[in-house]
């Protein structure tokens, strides 16, 4: 609300150029000037988007070269027009999704896809999730899961029962406070979401849901350690210390299955994607 046609406020533009369309270094201090004069008038009223007609600058601004009489819609627009959006929503989107470094041959393939299918993210994400690379052994495994993909992840496979306040405490403990990321960017995610602080907090996780409903019940059945390794990690692993744990303990075999499904959850392995 602060972006008024006397007073033009630069960081809306910027955010939308820098964080969201094309990233540091695919425009200039020129164009984020000018395109905040075309974002004047973008406000908020009862929380909901209002355009004030009378803070709007109606004159001639000139963005990436292109001069008119624009608005913040033509600025998308522009944005969007720009060699660098494609490649810009690529690498997030195979960042996200595939893998954490994607080499340049995959994100001009996928920028390529993006501009044919004219931003459409529909069949660009069906034809990245169901490509060769999606699949192929550098894919697999790849990337670090973040706290809603841990935790979610684990309720899903082992159909349990969530208590919804203490999950959501759980997430946000492990770094992923839903809706109220650090910045407007969001969480940068990868590696950072794995510190000795949030390392110990996915293993105490893990001991609270095996031996107890404070995070919710679990409903799938627990049966031998290779059937809950295939069921949690679908890959190679050394089993041998939940193995071990699994035959050597002492109490019901119910405690024992926890136990080793304990061990699992805290594996190296279960933290990947």
């Amino acid at each position: 609300n602060a972006n008024r046609v006397r007073s033009p406020n630069e960081n809306f533009a910027r955010e939308v150029m820098e964080l969201f369309t094309l990233g540091v270094g695919n425009y200039t201090e020129v164009d984020i000037k000018e395109a905040a004069r075309a974002f004047t008038g973008w406000h908020v009223r009862n929380d909901e988007f209002w355009f004030n007609r009378l803070q709007h600058d109606t004159g001639t601004k000139k963005v990436f070269g292109e001069s008119g009489n624009f608005d913040g819609d033509d600025v998308l627009r522009l944005c969007l027009k720009q060699e660098a959006c494609p490649r810009f929503l690529a690498v997030r989107l195979l960042k996200e999704f595939v893998m954490p470094a994607p080499d340049e041959a995959t994100v001009t393939a996928v920028a390529r896809s993006i501009r044919a299918h004219d931003f459409q993210m529909t069949p660009v994400l069906r034809e990245v999730l169901g490509s060769q690379l999606f699949f192929s052994s550098a894919a697999r495994h790849s990337l670090i899961k973040s706290p809603v993909q841990f935790v979610l992840g684990t309720y899903r496979a082992l159909d349990v029962r969530p208590n919804l306040k203490t999950t959501a405490q759980i997430i946000a403990a492990l770094g992923q406070d839903l809706f109220q990321p650090p910045t407007v960017k969001g969480w940068e995610g990868g590696r950072l979401w794995i510190t000795s602080a949030t390392l110990l907090q996915r293993a105490n996780f893990a001991s609270s849901l095996t031996t107890s409903e404070t995070y919710g019940s679990i409903s799938a059945p627990l049966a031998s350690v290779e059937q809950l390794a295939e069921l949690l990690l679908a890959r190679d692993a050394d089993l041998a210390s939940a193995a071990s744990f699994f035959a050597k303990a002492s109490g019901s075999r119910d405690d024992r299955a926890r136990g080793a499904l304990q061990l699992l959850l805290t594996m190296p392995e279960f933290q990947l994607t």
